[in-house]
């Protein structure tokens, strides 16, 4: 009950008490099967889809990935992931920036989609996990096993800004690094550890639409980043359930739904590009999985 006044009282400050509550009667109505749940119906897409694709990913860059059984962040996005739409925005730029780079680091690393799927499909030589969550570390360790990349993969614990600054120079001026922690990206890249960071290239997923965070957070990080990076946004591209023979025999909200990530609001994900460091290794562009 008390996660659930948290949350009437998160809402209220993102979009006023009035809808705060109209959101927290239509979940109570909902809970009570007066109601359609909306999020409720994009699970049983997600189940549906999952099932009838053997929760093997059809499409895109991770295409092959089996996705673990007892994933505890992400079920409700496996329709996405299976049609190989989850943040495809992001996967993308992650692939372009490793045809000239072999080391993955994935900062809030949840079930492992990104971390365990780009080394299985030999886009990454190696990913390093950092995930908070212990049930999350089982997990990732146990789909690399299931992947096969259990060897290429380390799962660590919560990131930290001094963990971050011990990592070796010559392996981060070879990495990607994917930061993604829910508003915890404002404090854990500072002044120090964007230095230390320099020669990387860095995706971060912003929460500056979060409660106790703001518009002055961003401003500030970015701030910090342009001392050692060139900084972009990430374009977002659109979806189309048509494309997917898998949803034919789906209603259309449906076929709408299982292209979903059921956020809140529009995300924006920053690019941090380093000004040295250039990479000169071979490109590695012909050991890609093309999406279809």
């Amino acid at each position: 009950m008390g996660i659930r006044w948290r949350k009437v009282r998160d809402a209220a400050r993102r979009y006023g008490l009035k809808a705060a509550l109209r959101r927290t009667l239509t979940w109570a109505l909902a809970r009570a099967g007066l109601v359609e749940d909306t999020e409720a119906r994009r699970r049983l897409v997600a189940r549906y889809l999952s099932r009838t694709c053997s929760s093997t990913v059809r499409y895109g860059p991770l295409r092959g990935m089996v996705l673990p059984e007892g994933a505890w962040w992400s079920m409700h996005d496996r329709a996405a992931m299976v049609l190989g739409l989850y943040e495809r925005d992001v996967l993308e730029e992650l692939v372009r920036a490793l045809r000239r780079r072999s080391l993955f680091i994935d900062i809030g690393a949840g079930d492992g989609y990104f971390a365990i799927g780009l080394v299985r499909a030999g886009l990454a030589d190696q990913s390093w996990c950092f995930e908070a969550s212990a049930h999350g570390r089982q997990v990732i360790a146990g789909a690399a096993r299931l992947n096969g990349v259990a060897g290429r993969v380390r799962v660590e614990g919560t990131a930290t800004r001094e963990c971050l600054c011990d990592l070796p120079r010559d392996r981060l001026a070879d990495a990607v690094v994917l930061v993604d922690i829910e508003g915890g990206e404002f404090g854990l890249l500072d002044k120090r550890v964007l230095g230390h960071l320099r020669e990387t290239v860095i995706v971060i997923e912003l929460h500056d639409h979060k409660p106790g965070f703001g518009p002055d957070c961003r401003i500030a990080l970015e701030s910090r980043a342009r001392n050692h990076f060139d900084i972009s946004e990430i374009a977002l591209l659109a979806r189309n359930p048509d494309l997917f023979s898998e949803l034919d025999d789906l209603e259309e909200n449906d076929r709408w739904l299982a292209c979903s990530e059921g956020r809140g609001r529009k995300m924006t994900w920053l690019l941090l590009q380093p000004r040295i460091g250039r990479q000169t290794q071979t490109d590695r562009e012909s050991r890609i999985v093309q999406p279809t």
